[in-house]
């Protein structure tokens, strides 16, 4: 990757900075599947975060947010692509959605990885409306946002109709 980084972006801290978070520490930089492996990089942060109460879990979401969006739109621009495959902070607030406000079993990190995983390439309405219209940190971070949310509500929504319907 260093030889896509505009030179003068090499020596600025903040730069260094937005390109380490948004490569999760280099995870991002590894040849298969970047987007996989930025998506684990949630399991253990939200396995930290079980069992806090929703508003620390919220306040959580909100400055991870926050942060890959800087660190996203930042390194997007050093490395001039837009979505470039390396930054994979995105996948990992995504994931961090996906299993938002969940009791976390086994059972459930693994059925929710594989939807997130499943909206995140699939791209089904809205995720692919975001995908394609808003452009810059934002569209790289809020299309995944939107598919760990839509991760969350199948998830629930089908819990919900095992539990009491069928």
């Amino acid at each position: 990757m260093e030889k896509d980084i505009h030179p003068d972006c090499r020596n600025d801290v903040a730069d260094k900075a937005a390109l380490s978070i948004a490569t999760c520490l280099g995870i991002g930089r590894l040849p298969w599947a970047p987007g996989t492996w930025g998506s684990i990089v949630a399991i253990p942060i939200c396995l930290g975060l079980g069992g806090r109460s929703p508003i620390t879990e919220s306040s959580f979401l909100f400055l991870f947010s926050l942060c890959s969006l800087w660190a996203s739109g930042r390194a997007a621009k050093i490395i001039g692509r837009n979505d470039p495959p390396e930054v994979v902070i995105d996948e990992a607030v995504g994931m961090s959605f996906a299993l938002a406000f969940v009791h976390l079993d086994l059972y459930r990190i693994a059925a929710l990885f594989l939807l997130f995983r499943i909206f995140d390439i699939l791209k089904p309405f809205p995720i692919n409306y975001i995908d394609k219209k808003v452009h810059g940190g934002t569209g790289i971070v809020l299309d995944d946002i939107a598919a760990g949310v839509c991760a969350n509500v199948v998830l629930s929504l089908m819990e919900y109709l095992l539990n009491h319907v069928w």
